[in-house]
């Protein structure tokens, strides 16, 4: 399994000029606005979602089928995207958070804990709800990249809209805690139940 975190590693390192220009831009934008705290959500998303692209390269390159002639257990090929995702977030959230207090001391505005608190829950439900069924459905052929990409945008969306539409801002973080532990519960769980639902994808195009 460390041979593929490594080469998933060196993959993602080798786009790090635009994953840098956007960085730039996105804390440019967060310090013209004024808006630290969106820098959490965006630069660790960013980086989280490199995760899904893993998968889609390695489908389209051609690498995944014969990444199941190595002597790796298809499980760990699996748990490999998932834990190197896990990896991709406590480096992105460190990253994110300096960047944050770094906006915060440009802008002279004092860290919000109640902002700061929200934005790492959504974080929460982005990676249980979005990520996770993105790195799944991304095995399931090539084609479903894209659509796993979308999944990965759009139901965290929906989900948080729903919250902030018909909660009240009293309840509100309360809401987003158990959402987010929910929202953890179901990336464990998918992470678990991956590799049978992979073999079975596979044993029906074989």
């Amino acid at each position: 399994m460390k041979g593929l975190l490594r080469k998933d590693l060196q993959l993602i390192w080798a786009s790090w000029p635009i994953l840098l220009m956007i960085l730039i831009g996105g804390t440019a934008i967060s310090i013209y606005v004024k808006e630290p705290t969106m820098d959490i959500c965006f630069v660790t998303l960013l980086l989280v979602f490199q995760t899904v692209a893993t998968v889609m390269n390695d489908q389209t390159s051609g690498w995944y089928p014969w990444e199941l002639s190595l002597p790796v257990s298809r499980k760990n090929m699996i748990y490999e995207k998932y834990i190197l995702a896990m990896l991709i977030l406590a480096f992105g959230l460190i990253l994110a958070l300096a960047i944050y207090y770094g906006v915060s001391a440009i802008t002279n505005i004092a860290p919000d804990r109640f902002s700061l608190e929200i934005n790492l829950l959504i974080l929460l439900i982005f990676f249980g709800c979005g990520v996770a069924p993105a790195i799944l459905l991304s095995f399931y052929k090539k084609e479903t990249g894209p659509i796993a990409m979308i999944v990965a945008a759009l139901l965290p969306i929906a989900i948080i809209l729903i919250i902030m539409n018909t909660v009240s801002d009293a309840n509100i973080k309360e809401v987003f805690m158990g959402i987010g532990a929910i929202s953890m519960l179901i990336y464990f769980t998918l992470m678990f139940l991956s590799p049978k639902i992979v073999t079975n994808w596979l044993d029906r195009s074989l």
